[in-house]
């Protein structure tokens, strides 16, 4: 099998880094190399990654000036000189066989990715997150960890994490499926994602509405249209008005001016033949009044049920 690359960003991880580093370690699959860019990290972090260099020179240490995990990632790309590529965030973990099981459907040549399913680590209980093709095809788990791909696709076609958004990986993952053409899912559950309740996920901030930023510079890109449609329906009108309901301004103007984002550009989006394929029963009652611009009765329901309620 070929040579891989893990790209981890890391940012004052002192707490979290060693266990990480400690499952890569343990990995059945060897012939790897592990690039940790540290991304102008003020704590211990450098210190406990270097003691792992000076043991395993499968490891490597980069520092770079603070610019956030797409610039640490990016650089991370650029570094890469092996033919596999994976990205793992520095607080979560991988089981033992996550680099030999995403790695062996590489043996054929026609393979351009390779997934598995992973795990949510909450404080008190863990859950397990399938999915098929079709839902990588739509861009439901547009998360790059859990995922290998080949490098050289990635830097044929030069494409890059958007540097000061959020959701650079739903940007990147988005242009990236373009170019591939076949791609494998491992039915096994073999990353473990922390769930923190001070990352990007769970802040809700205006931050969160750089998704429109996000879009437009995937609209400029040749897209099918019902996959690029519906994305942008599951991502924004689903997943923004969703986060949105957390903000304390949440209000049913907040619902409305995420609607019309979406429906200025496509208003015709409620007949993408996706919804009905793709979407549960809630997801598409839910579209249902939205449509009917109930957007007072859904600010109701969303600050009552938004807590039972997961993407």
């Amino acid at each position: 099998m070929a040579k891989v690359t893990v790209v981890i960003p890391c940012y004052n991880v002192e707490d979290k880094i060693e266990r990480c580093l400690n499952s890569l370690m343990n990995q059945t699959y060897t012939d790897f190399t592990a690039i940790l860019v540290d991304d102008g990290s003020t704590d211990s972090t450098a210190s406990i990654i270097q003691q792992y260099t000076e043991k395993d020179l499968r490891f490597q240490y980069v520092y770079k000036e603070n610019g956030g995990q797409a610039s640490a990632r990016n650089l991370g790309i650029q570094m890469t000189e092996s033919e596999l590529i994976t990205f793992i965030d520095s607080d979560d973990y991988v089981k033992d066989q996550y680099l030999e099981k995403l790695a062996i459907p590489f043996e054929n040549e026609n393979v351009d990715m390779s997934a598995c399913y992973f795990e949510r680590i909450y404080q008190d209980k863990t859950s397990v997150n399938r999915f098929s093709e079709n839902d990588l095809k739509l861009s439901k788990f547009p998360a790059v960890w859990a995922k290998m791909f080949r490098t050289n696709m990635i830097k044929y076609h030069q494409v890059s994490f958007p540097e000061g958004l959020w959701y650079e990986d739903l940007c990147f993952f988005t242009q990236l499926l373009k170019y591939m053409n076949h791609f494998v899912v491992i039915d096994q559950s073999l990353y473990c994602y922390i769930q923190n309740e001070n990352s990007t996920m769970y802040t809700y901030s205006d931050k969160i509405f750089d998704i429109y930023q996000v879009f437009n510079i995937l609209e400029k890109e040749k897209q099918d249209h019902d996959t690029f449609e519906y994305i942008m329906i599951y991502h924004i009108l689903v997943g923004t008005v969703f986060r949105a309901s957390f903000k304390p301004d949440f209000n049913s103007k907040t619902i409305q001016s995420i609607y019309e984002f979406v429906n200025q550009k496509y208003p015709k989006w409620y007949k993408n033949p996706y919804i009905s394929k793709q979407m549960n029963l809630f997801y598409r009652t839910y579209l249902l009044f939205l449509r009917g611009k109930q957007f007072r009765i859904l600010y109701m329901i969303l600050k009552k049920f938004n807590k039972f309620v997961s993407l």
